[in-house]
């Protein structure tokens, strides 16, 4: 599964996210990840870019990271960890749900 993961970039889907929030990440080989955010004009939390870790312990992927939530004087530091239990993954594909049994799905980037 690091393997799979690891060395590659990710659009990663998920309403934990934010609904039509997406995170665009490359994931290294050590447990590292780093990308952007990309937030639609509509929600009130901007486009950034962030950078956390992951773990796989199968079934499980953890994914922490620092972001900021919200704009303006309304924005706020966030800290998030989300165990996600993986249901399939392939090559390309990688889905699972989250402890709000909310569906994530990892699609492969072409480098």
């Amino acid at each position: 599964m690091v393997d799979l993961l690891g060395g590659h970039q990710w659009l990663v889907r998920s309403v934990t996210l934010g609904n039509g929030v997406t995170l665009a990440a490359t994931f290294n080989r050590d447990g590292s990840f780093d990308g952007m955010i990309h937030a639609p004009t509509s929600m009130t939390t901007n486009t950034q870019r962030v950078s956390g870790a992951w773990v796989v312990t199968p079934p499980l992927l953890f994914l922490q990271w620092d972001w900021i939530e919200g704009t303006g004087p309304y924005a706020a530091p966030r800290h998030n960890e989300i165990p996600i239990e993986i249901s399939s993954f392939s090559a390309r594909r990688l889905t699972g749900v989250d402890k709000w049994w909310r569906l994530w799905s990892f699609e492969r980037i072409e480098n």
